[in-house]
């Protein structure tokens, strides 16, 4: 993935190398010099990671609230925010849009 990032990105930018995931959803926390490219880099990252990956997000603001929730914008993929998750042999679904 970082290779094909370094090609599709202009020279010298810093590649995003990680994501958090919960269930089907990647998380991105780009930088504000990756933004211009935020469709493109989650374009990438769904490409190279499906079938398990359907949606990329970004965290479109810094977490400044009580209950520490986040607003969550949709780049690539299906719209569904809703992850299933198996821990010990229990399924959770989790609604990323109200955690």
């Amino acid at each position: 993935m970082n290779e094909i990032l370094e090609a599709l990105l202009p020279e010298g930018a810093v590649v995003p190398s990680s994501f958090e995931t919960v269930g089907h959803i990647a998380h991105l926390n780009l930088r504000d010099e990756h933004l211009p490219y935020k469709k493109l880099i989650a374009q990438v990252v769904l490409d190279k990671n499906r079938p398990k990956i359907q949606t990329v997000v970004n965290k479109v603001e810094s977490i400044q609230n009580e209950y520490r929730t986040m607003q969550l914008e949709v780049l690539a993929g299906n719209n569904s925010l809703v992850a299933t998750v198996m821990e010990n042999g229990i399924r959770f679904h989790v609604d990323l849009a109200a955690v």
